[in-house]
């Protein structure tokens, strides 16, 4: 099985990589790491069945060809944290809609 993560270097996002990963699934996760860290994800980047793009889903230009090519794709990006969501509300609920809506839209 072909599997996308978005936010797949966030603490849940590298948890579902690993675990696909040892399921012997391929993996393609996408994170800006904005708020997630290529630490989590470092055992897996030897890995042949794994391939990162480290980007915001928003502005990732192989977006529509992957998508088209998986067969499950877990939604793990977002913009998070208590103070953000406070601080830019609107900001928040775009980003994140917007991801769905071109997740949705492939």
């Amino acid at each position: 099985m072909k599997i996308l993560v978005t936010g797949g270097a966030g603490f849940i996002g590298s948890h579902l990589v690993e675990h696909h990963l040892a399921k012997g699934d391929e993996v393609i996760a996408v994170d800006n790491c904005w708020s997630g860290s290529e630490d989590n994800i470092k055992p897996f980047l030897s890995n042949p069945q794994f391939t990162f793009y480290k980007t915001s889903f928003l502005e990732w230009p192989e977006k529509e060809a992957v998508l088209a090519s998986v067969d499950r794709i877990y939604n793990m990006a977002a913009f998070v944290g208590m103070q953000n969501v406070l601080d830019h509300p609107l900001e928040t609920l775009q980003v994140n809609c917007q991801i769905c809506e071109q997740i949705f839209e492939a």
